[in-house]
Protein backbone atom coordinates (compact mmCIF):
# COMPACT_ATOMS: atom_id res chain seq x y z
CA UNK A 1 0.00 0.00 0.00
CA UNK A 2 2.97 2.32 0.92
CA UNK A 3 4.66 1.85 -2.14
CA UNK A 4 1.49 2.01 -4.64
CA UNK A 5 0.57 5.84 -2.56
CA UNK A 6 3.75 7.25 -2.99
CA UNK A 7 4.67 6.89 1.16
CA UNK A 8 8.12 6.05 2.36
CA UNK A 9 8.27 3.54 4.83
CA UNK A 10 9.65 4.33 7.97
CA UNK A 11 9.12 1.92 11.31
CA UNK A 12 12.51 2.22 12.95
CA UNK A 13 10.83 4.16 15.57
CA UNK A 14 7.91 7.12 15.95
CA UNK A 15 9.60 10.84 14.31
CA UNK A 16 12.62 8.73 12.94
CA UNK A 17 12.13 10.32 9.59
CA UNK A 18 11.91 14.12 11.26
CA UNK A 19 14.95 12.92 13.91
CA UNK A 20 17.39 12.18 10.65
CA UNK A 21 17.18 14.36 8.22
CA UNK A 22 15.61 17.88 10.01
CA UNK A 23 18.96 19.33 11.61
CA UNK A 24 16.87 21.96 12.85
CA UNK A 25 14.39 20.24 14.78
CA UNK A 26 17.40 17.66 16.12
CA UNK A 27 19.49 20.95 17.10
CA UNK A 28 16.08 22.16 18.64
CA UNK A 29 17.47 23.24 22.55
CA UNK A 30 13.76 23.08 23.80
CA UNK A 31 14.00 19.67 22.99
CA UNK A 32 14.50 17.04 26.71
CA UNK A 33 17.01 15.27 25.13
CA UNK A 34 18.60 18.53 24.69
CA UNK A 35 18.08 20.02 28.55
CA UNK A 36 20.52 17.11 29.96
CA UNK A 37 23.35 18.47 28.21
CA UNK A 38 22.71 22.00 29.29
CA UNK A 39 22.65 21.04 32.50
CA UNK A 40 25.93 19.16 32.50
CA UNK A 41 27.38 22.04 31.10
CA UNK A 42 26.14 24.27 33.47
CA UNK A 43 27.01 22.08 36.80
CA UNK A 44 30.94 21.13 35.26
CA UNK A 45 31.41 24.37 34.72
CA UNK A 46 35.18 24.44 35.12
CA UNK A 47 35.32 21.54 32.51
CA UNK A 48 33.43 23.21 29.96
CA UNK A 49 34.66 27.26 29.09
CA UNK A 50 31.63 28.17 27.53
CA UNK A 51 29.62 28.08 30.59
CA UNK A 52 32.77 29.97 32.60
CA UNK A 53 32.15 33.01 30.60
CA UNK A 54 28.50 33.72 31.55
CA UNK A 55 27.72 37.07 32.55
CA UNK A 56 24.66 38.46 35.26
CA UNK A 57 22.72 38.65 32.74
CA UNK A 58 22.86 35.33 31.07
CA UNK A 59 22.08 33.63 34.57
CA UNK A 60 19.27 35.72 35.21
CA UNK A 61 17.64 34.69 31.79
CA UNK A 62 18.54 31.27 32.47
CA UNK A 63 16.40 31.37 35.66
CA UNK A 64 13.61 30.68 33.78
CA UNK A 65 15.43 27.52 31.79
CA UNK A 66 12.67 24.56 31.23
CA UNK A 67 14.99 22.14 32.85
CA UNK A 68 15.40 22.65 36.88
CA UNK A 69 18.98 21.70 37.39
CA UNK A 70 19.81 24.68 35.35
CA UNK A 71 17.68 26.84 36.92
CA UNK A 72 18.80 25.94 40.33
CA UNK A 73 22.63 26.31 39.21
CA UNK A 74 21.88 30.11 37.44
CA UNK A 75 19.86 30.83 40.87
CA UNK A 76 22.42 29.64 42.76
CA UNK A 77 25.50 31.51 40.88
CA UNK A 78 23.56 35.08 40.74
CA UNK A 79 23.15 34.46 44.80
CA UNK A 80 26.77 34.11 44.95
CA UNK A 81 27.32 37.03 42.66
CA UNK A 82 25.09 39.24 44.34
CA UNK A 83 26.74 38.56 47.77
CA UNK A 84 30.14 39.20 46.40
CA UNK A 85 29.53 41.92 44.72
CA UNK A 86 26.72 44.16 46.05
CA UNK A 87 27.23 46.83 43.18
CA UNK A 88 25.86 44.27 40.58
CA UNK A 89 22.64 43.24 42.79
CA UNK A 90 22.35 47.28 43.27
CA UNK A 91 22.28 47.91 39.63
CA UNK A 92 19.73 44.51 39.05
CA UNK A 93 17.11 46.62 41.73
CA UNK A 94 17.75 50.18 40.23
CA UNK A 95 17.43 48.66 36.40
CA UNK A 96 14.37 46.35 37.63
CA UNK A 97 11.53 47.63 35.98
CA UNK A 98 13.57 49.29 32.97
CA UNK A 99 14.84 45.94 32.01
CA UNK A 100 11.56 44.45 32.48
CA UNK A 101 12.65 41.59 35.10
CA UNK A 102 10.18 39.53 36.52
CA UNK A 103 8.99 38.23 40.02
CA UNK A 104 11.72 35.51 39.83
CA UNK A 105 14.43 37.93 39.86
CA UNK A 106 12.50 39.71 42.85
CA UNK A 107 12.27 36.73 45.11
CA UNK A 108 15.69 35.66 44.59
CA UNK A 109 16.79 39.38 45.95
CA UNK A 110 14.31 38.80 48.44
CA UNK A 111 15.84 35.38 49.75
CA UNK A 112 19.29 36.83 50.12
CA UNK A 113 20.65 37.63 53.11
CA UNK A 114 19.52 40.44 55.03
CA UNK A 115 22.29 42.14 55.79
CA UNK A 116 22.77 41.79 51.90
CA UNK A 117 19.44 43.24 51.06
CA UNK A 118 18.55 45.43 54.04
CA UNK A 119 20.76 48.05 52.26
CA UNK A 120 18.22 48.20 49.06
CA UNK A 121 15.02 48.46 51.80
CA UNK A 122 13.31 51.60 50.22
CA UNK A 123 13.83 50.20 46.33
CA UNK A 124 12.87 47.04 47.42
CA UNK A 125 9.55 48.32 49.32
CA UNK A 126 8.94 50.27 46.05
CA UNK A 127 9.17 47.45 43.80
CA UNK A 128 7.19 45.39 45.89
CA UNK A 129 4.50 47.31 46.59
CA UNK A 130 4.48 49.54 43.07
CA UNK A 131 5.01 47.17 40.36
CA UNK A 132 2.25 45.09 39.52
CA UNK A 133 -0.07 42.25 41.25
CA UNK A 134 2.68 39.87 40.51
CA UNK A 135 5.15 41.13 42.16
CA UNK A 136 3.47 43.15 44.77
CA UNK A 137 1.41 38.81 46.03
CA UNK A 138 5.71 37.88 45.84
CA UNK A 139 6.03 40.57 48.17
CA UNK A 140 3.71 39.53 50.55
CA UNK A 141 5.03 36.26 50.42
CA UNK A 142 8.23 37.27 51.62
CA UNK A 143 7.67 40.03 54.08
CA UNK A 144 7.24 37.71 57.20
CA UNK A 145 10.86 36.73 56.23
CA UNK A 146 12.36 40.13 55.88
CA UNK A 147 13.92 40.88 59.30
CA UNK A 148 14.31 44.46 57.84
CA UNK A 149 11.01 44.94 57.42
CA UNK A 150 9.52 46.22 61.39
CA UNK A 151 5.99 44.70 62.49
CA UNK A 152 4.90 48.43 62.26
CA UNK A 153 5.55 48.68 58.82
CA UNK A 154 4.54 45.43 57.83
CA UNK A 155 1.21 46.01 59.47
CA UNK A 156 0.86 49.34 57.34
CA UNK A 157 1.62 47.15 54.04
CA UNK A 158 -0.81 44.22 55.12
CA UNK A 159 -3.39 47.22 55.66
CA UNK A 160 -3.09 48.76 52.23
CA UNK A 161 -2.51 45.36 50.38
CA UNK A 162 -6.04 44.24 52.37
CA UNK A 163 -7.85 47.08 50.66
CA UNK A 164 -6.43 45.98 47.23
CA UNK A 165 -9.32 45.17 44.43
CA UNK A 166 -6.96 42.24 43.50
CA UNK A 167 -8.72 39.08 44.77
CA UNK A 168 -4.89 37.46 44.86
CA UNK A 169 -3.66 40.30 46.63
CA UNK A 170 -5.95 40.14 49.22
CA UNK A 171 -5.94 36.71 49.78
CA UNK A 172 -2.62 37.10 50.22
CA UNK A 173 -2.46 39.66 52.40
CA UNK A 174 -4.56 37.98 54.42
CA UNK A 175 -2.50 34.86 54.24
CA UNK A 176 -0.14 36.44 55.71
CA UNK A 177 -1.38 38.62 58.71
CA UNK A 178 -2.97 34.75 59.90
CA UNK A 179 0.66 33.76 59.62
CA UNK A 180 -0.71 31.25 57.20
CA UNK A 181 1.90 29.11 55.46
CA UNK A 182 1.15 26.04 52.75
CA UNK A 183 -2.15 25.47 51.07
CA UNK A 184 -2.47 29.46 49.86
CA UNK A 185 0.92 29.76 48.69
CA UNK A 186 0.77 26.24 46.81
CA UNK A 187 -2.31 27.94 44.61
CA UNK A 188 -0.57 31.56 43.90
CA UNK A 189 2.24 30.87 42.30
Amino acid sequence: YCEEHGMEKYMKFTMYKKETTDKMYHENPYRAVNFAKDADLLRNRKVNTEYQRLTMEQYISLCKHPVSEVRDIARQELKRIWMTDPKKLKTVIIDFEERAYDKVVFALILQLPSDVTSVYKQDLQRLGMETNDKMLVEWIRRLRHLDWVSASERKEMLKKCLASESDRVRDGAMACWLNEEGTFWCFMR
